[in-house]
């Protein structure tokens, strides 16, 4: 089985993929190869363990082998599926320990199982772990608000080991935990009022200091397996020559700027004059906090609705709650709280999630969100894979999710740009992509060491048509294939790895952007003849036919680089100006460049 040519679900197969071989290589010690190793195939290469968190590839793989007949993708969809049930019935269990209604909860999980955004969401667009983090956190805020209101030595125990797995699951549900265990400890700090009036909220920061001191020793404990460097890549991505001080202060006020919508949504709970209930203040509080960083991203870019829609499951999750009180409301004898326009308003919510699952189903183009075969878009992968064997390619659209999932191509994108370490594959992607200049294309293509690029034409099935400026692609590559609107092009002369002249290396600068031809142009001059590389588990063979003062590989630098001479002979390797490793070769003719 396969998903929606738009999913992201290939994302964790090509992971998981990756670790099978180093299963089969090196048996169970593959996990210390997935943790120390280098992955070759995304962003001129990165570690491996900046891929996704561990656990659903080692599951999957784990599955894998106890099932062989079952592909990684249909496993995927069976791990999803089950963490869609574990999920609701968290969602239910949460409400349920919240509300101390039981019913409540009940009605909570029957809305999560309902409601259709999780399911096209998860099917079309999301990613494996992060759908799996996601339906793991109602029980991880489960945790939480048992450890905030029966505070023992044992419940901190447990808060930590369940944030800790949720971090090797995926660290990208930080924010969405934050923002529920927000929600979770004003909940505990709420004091009913008396008859008729409103509750008060208390002891917030000692619920706030409790929660914090269970987070942090969480990321402490899963930073040895990410390490510290993991933590920065995320955070201040680099970019243009690294993060700058002033980029690094930009950063942080747009972090900044992303938890407005949280002290909104706490302000406006608190004015609302509603707080009847700890389960009025939970719903509230999280309803109203995604639904203003919707409205937030929404005005920012309204054309770019896969941004504004993040926090759609979320909204629904909120939408589930708030019917499971009115649904509590409706069954009480003699006791309706509800106005009648009210009743209309959450009715009207309640639908909500069908009708945008609908306008967006349609505007993905009502794809088949399971099928028997790979999507139509991606088939040219097919023929890519055949022509392109160790050689790096350049894709876009669909296909960068997707290569990896299917066959061992080497690509300058992926799927995980935070953890990307170059720092400018960024700005080549885009002006391969998107510029109008074929030369700057094709000097971008030449320092990136890229042979094929897989380029779509308004004809091609590909849903993402990131192409555009077709018609400077004839001055840049041959094209050696074509079917369907898709088209393979062939820069021959374009290497991994090249002999150059140090001499007019010590001259060459940094670009100042993707656009700065110039400097782009001096850095090729000191590049000679192209040379044979040849790829191996965590590293590559570099053969020279005529020695030269040094050799440039178009692979990402890493301090745990070390290269090699035939004769063992340790070689000296530095940073090249655009983040490539450049080694120091004393004549030799064969080296080991190894990880």
């Amino acid at each position: 089985m396969f998903p929606s040519q738009t999913s992201l679900i290939p994302v964790a197969v090509a992971v998981s993929r990756y670790l099978e071989k180093l299963v089969e290589s090196n048996g169970w010690l593959a996990i210390r190869s997935f943790n120390e190793g280098w992955y070759p195939y995304w962003y001129l290469g990165l570690p491996a363990k900046y891929l996704l968190g561990p656990v659903v590839p080692m599951l999957l793989v784990l599955l894998h082998k106890l099932f062989p007949q079952v592909s990684l993708f249909s496993l995927s969809f069976i791990l999803i599926t089950f963490s869609f049930i574990v999920g609701a019935i968290g969602w239910g269990e949460l409400a349920g320990k919240i509300s101390g209604n039981r019913i409540i909860g009940v009605f909570v999980s029957i809305a999560a199982l309902i409601l259709p955004w999780r399911y096209l969401s998860s099917l079309a667009l999301e990613e494996t772990t992060f759908i799996v983090a996601r339906n793991l956190l109602p029980w991880v805020l489960f945790m939480i608000y048992v450890y905030l209101t029966e505070s023992t030595r044992r419940k901190l125990i447990v808060v930590l080991l369940a944030l800790s797995l949720l971090f090797l699951v995926n660290t990208s549900i930080l924010p969405i935990l934050i923002v529920g265990a927000g929600s979770v400890i004003l909940a505990a700090s709420y004091s009913a009022g008396q008859e008729g009036k409103s509750g008060k909220l208390k002891g917030i920061w000692g619920y706030s200091k409790k929660f914090l001191k269970a987070l942090i020793l969480s990321l402490v404990v899963v930073t040895l397996w990410y390490t510290p460097g993991y933590w920065s890549t995320v955070l201040f991505n680099p970019s243009i020559g690294g993060a700058s001080a002033g980029k690094v202060i930009l950063r942080i006020f747009e972090i900044l700027r992303n938890g407005l919508p949280f002290l909104l949504a706490i302000v406006s709970v608190f004015f609302s004059g509603k707080l009847k209930s700890r389960i009025t203040v939970f719903t509230l509080t999280w309803l109203l906090t995604f639904l203003f960083l919707s409205v937030f991203r929404l005005l920012g870019d309204p054309d770019f609705w896969q941004d504004w829609s993040s926090w759609f499951y979320e909204l629904e999750i909120g939408i589930g709650f708030l019917m499971a009180q009115v649904a509590y409301s409706l069954i009480r004898k003699n006791e309706h709280r509800y106005s009648v326009k009210i009743y209309i308003v959450i009715l009207i919510l309640f639908l909500s999630p069908y009708w945008l699952s609908f306008r967006i189903y349609n505007t993905l183009g009502k794809p088949a969100l399971i099928s028997q075969s790979i999507p139509q878009g991606v088939y040219a992968l097919t023929k890519l894979s055949e022509i392109a064997g160790e050689k790096r390619v350049f894709l876009s659209g669909s296909t960068v999710f997707w290569a990896n999932a299917l066959y061992d191509l080497n690509q300058v994108r992926g799927g995980q740009d935070k953890v990307a370490i170059n720092p400018y594959w960024d700005h080549a992607a885009y002006q391969i992509r998107e510029g109008e200049s074929g030369e700057l294309a094709s000097v971008w293509l030449q320092s990136l060491g890229i042979t094929y690029a897989l380029v779509h034409t308004p004809k091609s099935y590909e849903y993402y048509h990131d192409f555009v400026n077709l018609s400077k692609w004839k001055d840049v590559g041959k094209v050696i294939w074509q079917d369907k609107g898709d088209i393979i092009l062939e820069m021959p002369k374009n290497s991994l790895a090249r002999s150059i002249d140090l001499e007019k290396e010590y001259h060459t600068v940094k670009p100042k952007d993707g656009k700065d031809l110039s400097a782009l142009k001096a850095y090729l001059l000191p590049e000679k003849l192209p040379l044979k590389v040849s790829g191996f588990t965590n590293g590559y063979w570099i053969s020279q036919d005529s020695p030269a003062d040094a050799v440039r590989v178009a692979v990402t630098f890493d301090s745990n680089w070390k290269a090699y001479a035939g004769d063992g002979r340790k070689l000296k390797v530095e940073k090249d100006i655009l983040g490539y490793v450049l080694i120091y070769t004393e004549g030799q003719r064969e080296i080991r460049l190894a990880y």
